[in-house]
């Protein structure tokens, strides 16, 4: 099987189980750090565009996780 089709299926069930385990916080917090991983991996090849992007990206968590600790 393909690589990408491997982890795309682990991501997903990873995403099932937090959500029936833990709650639909966990799952959005897991989908956002993993857009933001792979948004990453095609930003090594990328611009300096996206080298702005990056850093609203650490932004963006610095501002999440805080809000998401207090919910639990």
């Amino acid at each position: 099987m393909n690589i990408v089709l491997i982890s795309i299926l682990s991501m997903v069930l990873v995403g099932i189980t937090l959500l029936i385990l833990v709650g639909p916080m966990a799952c959005i917090l897991m989908i956002v750090v993993t857009l933001i991983v792979l948004s990453r991996g095609v930003r090594k090849h990328g611009s300096p565009k996206k080298l702005d992007q990056q850093k609203q990206d650490d932004e963006l968590i610095t501002v999440i996780l805080p809000i998401i600790n207090n919910d639990f």
